[in-house]
């Protein structure tokens, strides 16, 4: 009859389609939810996003030029956009034995500080201490002027009498930041700098000195 071939047609569903209890790896918080009660799920579908709020990571990556400068460990500097005015103590906590064929860079990640502000997904900068120097001389790198030729220049303040001048003067860089380079050669400390209008000097051009106002 069809009730019996309806009943016997239920079992095998039963039997067919058994709860399964899906088990999180990590104990966290569930951040996303992608399923409802009653959806039909696939193999290898995201269900459920899980976050661990007490280990919080910023992934980054780093070229290869650097990697020998780099240990596990290492402390670093990482600031959230969202939080511009903070800046977190992160600790260099994977570093990646592969390097990228394309982008030539390794994967890392930092540890941060877990914090009810930050959460995740949020983006942020990490700064890398590579290299340091102490007592010397720096220039903002905008101040410095690259010729045609390659050769970097700036130009110094020197008294002519009445009016103040503009030198022309060579220079040698040492180590560079995104905002200020290292002066090994060329300045010595006291010396005024040109920082506005550079580019468009001669060496010896009049110049004025004012305090910024």
């Amino acid at each position: 009859s069809l009730k019996k071939e309806a009943e016997t047609k239920y079992e095998i569903a039963k039997k067919l389609y058994k709860p399964v209890p899906v088990v999180s790896p990590i104990g966290g918080t569930i951040i996303a939810k992608n399923v409802e009660v009653g959806s039909n799920v696939s193999l290898k579908q995201v269900l459920f996003e899980i976050a661990d709020m007490r280990r919080m990571i910023v992934r980054s990556a780093v070229f290869e030029r650097y990697l020998s400068k780099l240990s596990v460990g290492q402390k670093v500097k990482v600031t959230v956009h969202s939080f511009t005015d903070i800046a977190l103590d992160g600790t260099l906590s994977v570093i990646n034995p592969g390097v990228s064929l394309e982008s030539r860079t390794a994967n890392i990640e930092v540890a941060i500080p877990a914090g009810d502000d930050i959460k995740p997904g949020m983006t942020a900068s990490v700064e890398i201490v590579i290299d340091a120097r102490q007592n010397v001389i720096t220039i903002p790198q905008d101040a410095m002027v690259i010729t045609p030729r390659g050769e970097k220049i700036v130009y110094i303040v020197e008294s002519g009498g009445k009016n103040d001048i503009a030198r022309l003067v060579k220079v040698e860089t040492g180590l560079e930041s995104d905002t200020q380079s290292e002066i090994l050669s060329g300045l010595k400390s006291g010396d005024e700098l040109v920082v506005l209008g550079q580019d468009a000097l001669d060496d010896g051009a009049k110049v004025k000195v004012t305090d910024g106002k």
